[in-house]
């Protein structure tokens, strides 16, 4: 957001309002991308701070204002912070606040009065550029309700107005009211029950722009999607919704939880290519209890979708937990490569899941349950295959492929 490179440098007082949409990369961040330097050298980030939205693939401790570093001990961090509801970050590091935290009016720890001007309402702003359009722009803020981010949004929500500033949804190079999960209405945004991915513009009088992106969480499944009242999977619709939700709407679902009411025919539709199967960009990151119930009729093939990642379930993150998940015999599974009826690739955890079903690969790491099961977070416990199991070119397991 400030710097890509910073190599015996120093950011002071700087701040950042500003998308920083970088998904695949782990040097990148809300202010510095990468702190380089060499020994006897120091790169120093002191008194910034960020409000802008972030997309980054970095687990560093400072995610969120720091994407990684060359060397801790030249490396120099005070007083650097980041928004964790508008970043959108499904994590938080280290320097997070709330957005009432930063527009609270009062004086952030270690930053200097003279120098920044503090408004109740307002992200904070330096006072030698304080009353341009610009500045106000970049003060005005979204207030998530709950606690959320801009990642899992579940509650409607109020924006800012003031100093002439304008919200509306990207739509075909404009801004409207009406987007896929949210509409907004002045002030005022509303979800529209179903999931959504929008980008929520600010606007100032002169056409200048900040976005956020949205990420709207349907409320038609029965449940809440806590631990104690999970999102209740009864139909072959709920399957192909939340298959929708990580594949289109790329919501991972971290920290919500999924149970399976009943067995669920699927009919060997073709148009379903299991849940999270876009390579890079969303994991399943959420628990899915399959309560011991079956899915029947499963059909994944490369030539009709994905021609990786192949499962119920393609890509499941460190986060993931997928537990008593039944596949049936009468599904047809074939895989290109990192393929199993249960979980293509996971670095989470999969527990007393079972496979009944015969899986055929024309390339590697095939299993019956586990295609791939790789990190430092990954267990497989209690889990049975009693498939026949076939690859191409090998590196296959009845029960994991590759660990």
């Amino acid at each position: 957001g400030i710097a890509g490179y910073l190599s015996d440098g120093e950011i002071d007082d700087c701040y950042n309002a500003g998308a920083v949409n970088a998904p695949a990369s782990n040097e990148s961040s809300s202010l510095i991308g990468y702190a380089g330097g060499y020994t006897g050298s120091a790169s120093t980030i002191h008194n910034s701070y960020s409000s802008g939205m972030l997309d980054n693939y970095t687990t560093f401790e400072y995610r969120g204002v720091l994407g990684s570093y060359f060397n801790q001990s030249i490396l120099d961090i005070q007083n650097a912070y980041y928004d964790y509801q508008s970043s959108g970050l499904d994590t938080v590091s280290i320097g997070f606040m709330s957005t009432a935290q930063l527009t609270s009016g009062e004086p952030l720890p270690g930053f200097d009065t003279t120098v920044w001007y503090f408004q109740k309402g307002f992200y904070p702003r330096l006072r030698a550029i304080m009353d341009n359009e610009t500045a106000l722009l970049s003060a005005a803020p979204m207030f998530l309700q709950n606690g959320e981010n801009g990642h899992k949004v579940k509650s409607n929500f109020s924006l800012s107005t003031a100093n002439g500033i304008t919200w509306g949804v990207y739509k075909d190079g404009e801004a409207v009211k009406n987007g896929t999960g949210i509409t907004v209405d002045g002030a005022n945004v509303t979800l529209t029950g179903t999931y959504g991915y929008d980008h929520l513009l600010a606007i100032n009088s002169n056409n200048e722009y900040k976005y956020y992106d949205i990420y709207a969480i349907t409320s038609a499944y029965s449940g809440s999607g806590t631990e104690a009242d999970p999102y209740l999977i009864k139909t072959k619709a709920d399957l192909e919704m939340l298959a929708d939700a990580v594949n289109v709407y790329k919501q991972n679902h971290r920290g919500d939880f999924f149970k399976m009411t009943n067995d669920i025919d699927l009919e060997l539709d073709k148009n379903f290519t299991g849940i999270a199967t876009q390579k890079g960009t969303t994991f399943f990151n959420g628990t899915f209890d399959g309560g011991n119930h079956t899915v029947h009729q499963l059909y994944l093939d490369p030539n009709s979708g994905q021609k990786k990642y192949t499962g119920l379930f393609g890509l499941c993150g460190a986060a993931s937990t997928i537990k008593n998940v039944r596949v049936a015999a009468d599904s047809k599974i074939n895989a290109y490569r990192y393929g199993a009826a249960v979980v293509g690739y996971s670095e989470g955890k999969v527990i007393n899941c079972r496979n009944y079903a015969n899986v055929d690969a024309y390339d590697v790491y095939t299993g019956g349950v586990i295609g791939v099961l790789v990190g430092t977070t990954a267990v497989a416990d209690s889990c049975y295959n009693s498939g026949t199991v076939s690859s191409g070119l090998g590196t296959v397991g009845g029960v994991v492929g590759y660990n």
